[in-house]
């Protein structure tokens, strides 16, 4: 599952939080935010600063291979 806090509606500036909770047998991969120009919105340690536009947040999960 993801979700974002504050959740669908966040205005410039704001600080967005993505929690990204993977099945069992998976881990987070990455989290990638691109704006409604198709420019990549920096992501650390899961938070983002909401640019002047819309984003499209995209959650990479990837199983966990046992060894």
């Amino acid at each position: 599952t993801v979700s974002t806090d504050p959740a669908n509606e966040a205005a410039e500036g704001d600080v967005v939080t993505v929690t990204a909770n993977a099945n069992e047998g998976y881990v987070l991969e990455k989290i990638t935010v691109v704006d409604a120009n198709s420019n990549n919105v920096t992501v650390t340690d899961s938070k983002f600063t909401m640019p002047e536009s819309d984003v499209t947040v995209s959650v990479t999960f990837t199983e966990v291979v046992a060894e």
